[in-house]
């Protein structure tokens, strides 16, 4: 106790010799400093502070912001006890050395107590009038006090060093913090912490070896640490223990910094790479469109059949490559990557180049005032017999197509054939149309159902040329080949229904899922709404009332 308690008593005449004047001395603090509070009698360090009012008002006392003090008669013992020592330990450093079951007692233990008190007076002590810092004075019995400047210089340079290292660690949790930051700009952050650190670090640890040569010096001519009232965090060991958790903060923000750079370069490496690839595909297609609006109508079927077979080699390698793009481009969202917005439409705008039936223009694959020309001239082609994407590897197109080489007479089956292959390359395309992936946003999944509504809206419009099929029966000779179109004509029309049904399934599915997204999104804007109300609530207001704010809560 002598650490902690100063050894002069009252007026500085009398040296504290004894645990009972120590005792006397702070029951004395304790209950002039409570003096104001009614209804309390502190005469002892064992009953008077068994139910917990002295604690919380004494903390009241010196941080009348942690305890409101109308609200504590109505809490219980137990209440008080375990509150009064959560708020000593969490906002005064004040070590939990007692639970509330050792004091919640008749008698409690009273060394305990005075061991307890006395460290949240060491704590308060700056808060004590003149009168009592003229009866506790901070030297030591050989004569230094208050009023030694050496002494009090050295406090407020361990004050300031103090003071610079909290705030330091503050700050250090703070710097490249936020996400939007590039690359440049986060390398940037990270060369000026650095450089700050070094010219701080160096000054700092001068000033904070001459406090402890200081403070020996000083102590050398004291004798005793214990007559020395110096508060305990401006003591070199303390000094010292704040300076490792200052290093500490630093070396960790350093950590996360260099993480962060590692990070953005990659992201920075990664978008490089779509964008370059998706380039490539963008040409890719203007190749493919620009090969086959050159070839003719009256180039023989042959010839025509293999250069489509080479350009369906193609745009499926360019759909295979919209697909690893697409995931990549997630992850950059996902990670917050300045321009994944733009490469993502970008794709979306290749996407719909691959679907139709209406491509957007630019990318080679229709004439400006001529929208469909690629996919017509396609059809031209198609119907002299060549075949088509969705075709190739098709049972029932080989078949069609055999059949139509013995009846070559009837241009029925190259309109069976055809319109085969138009679903088959609508299977294709439904299959390859991304699903909404994990973490997507309202706008994400509202274009994935704008391109299937226009794939939607194509199948529809087909039923008309399905029909066109049916109608030309009637130019058939009964007998095999009018059977054979037929049993065809029937496979085609359950085709068709099934990628009917599947088309509308599909986008049936992403149209919930977007209702229920901004459903949602307006859900946790409601949400964010009141927690900003919360959090920008002046909590700590002297005219805060607490009945209003149960009723709001409530």
């Amino acid at each position: 106790l002598s650490e902690v308690l100063p050894d002069q008593a009252a007026a500085g005449a009398a040296t504290v010799t004894s645990d009972v004047a120590v005792r006397d001395y702070l029951l004395d603090w304790c209950s002039k400093s409570l003096s104001d509070y009614p209804d309390l009698r502190l005469d002892n360090f064992s009953a008077c502070w068994s139910d917990g009012r002295a604690f919380l008002y004494l903390i009241h006392r010196f941080r009348p912001n942690l305890v409101d003090p109308s609200r504590i008669p109505a809490m219980s013992a137990e209440e008080r006890l375990r509150l009064a020592f959560a708020l000593n330990e969490r906002h005064l450093g004040v070590s939990s050395l007692l639970d509330p079951e050792d004091v919640n007692m008749p008698e409690p233990d009273e060394r305990s107590l005075i061991t307890y008190v006395s460290s949240i007076y060491d704590v308060v002590a700056e808060h004590r009038t003149p009168q009592q810092r003229q009866r506790q004075p901070l030297g030591a019995a050989s004569g230094a006090s208050i009023g030694d400047s050496s002494w009090e210089e050295y406090r407020r340079s361990a004050l300031e060093l103090l003071t610079w290292l909290r705030q330091s660690i503050s700050s250090a949790d703070l710097v490249g913090r936020d996400l939007t930051s590039g690359l440049s700009q986060m390398r940037a952050i990270a060369e000026r912490f650095e450089a700050q650190r070094r010219a701080d670090a160096e000054q700092r640890m001068a000033q904070k070896s001459a406090l402890v040569r200081r403070y020996d010096e000083l102590l050398s001519g004291v004798g005793n640490v214990g007559s020395v009232r110096i508060e305990p965090e401006l003591r070199p060991d303390q000094l010292e223990r704040a300076w490792e958790r200052y290093n500490l903060a630093v070396n960790e923000r350093e950590r996360a910094l260099q993480q962060r750079i590692a990070k953005l370069e990659r992201l920075y490496k990664l978008g490089d790479s779509v964008r370059n690839e998706a380039s490539e595909a963008e040409a890719q297609v203007r190749a493919i469109a620009s090969e086959l609006q050159s070839l003719s109508p009256d180039a023989h079927p042959m010839d025509a059949e293999r250069a489509l077979r080479g350009l369906t080699s193609g745009l499926s390698e360019v759909g295979q490559r919209v697909d690893k793009l697409f995931n990549q481009v997630q992850e950059l969202r996902e990670e917050q990557y300045s321009q994944a917005e733009h490469l993502y439409h970008r794709l979306c705008s290749l996407h719909l180049s691959l679907l139709g039936p209406e491509p957007p223009g630019g990318l080679g694959i229709r004439e400006a005032g001529q929208p469909g020309r690629f996919r017509r001239h396609a059809e031209q082609l198609l119907q002299q017999g060549s075949t088509s994407a969705g075709g190739v590897g098709s049972g029932f197109y080989d078949e069609v197509a055999s059949v139509s080489q013995a009846f070559s007479s009837s241009p029925a089956y190259a309109d069976l054939r055809r319109c085969m292959a138009w679903i088959r390359q609508r299977e294709e395309q439904l299959r390859r149309s991304q699903q909404p992936p994990a973490g997507a946003d309202v706008a994400a999944v509202h274009d994935i159902a704008e391109l299937l509504r226009r794939l939607s809206a194509s199948v529809i419009q087909q039923r008309a040329q399905i029909d066109a099929c049916e109608s030309a029966r009637a130019g058939l000779s009964a007998g095999e080949e009018r059977e054979t179109f037929d049993r065809l004509l029937g496979e085609l029309d359950a085709a068709y229904r099934a990628l009917l049904q599947a088309a509308n399934r599909r986008l049936a599915e992403t149209e919930e899922l977007l209702a229920f997204m901004e459903s949602a999104e307006a859900e946790v804007a409601w949400l964010a709404e009141k927690e900003s109300e919360v959090l920008g609530h002046d909590w700590g207001s002297s005219g805060l009332d607490t009945d209003d704010v149960e009723i709001y809560f409530k």
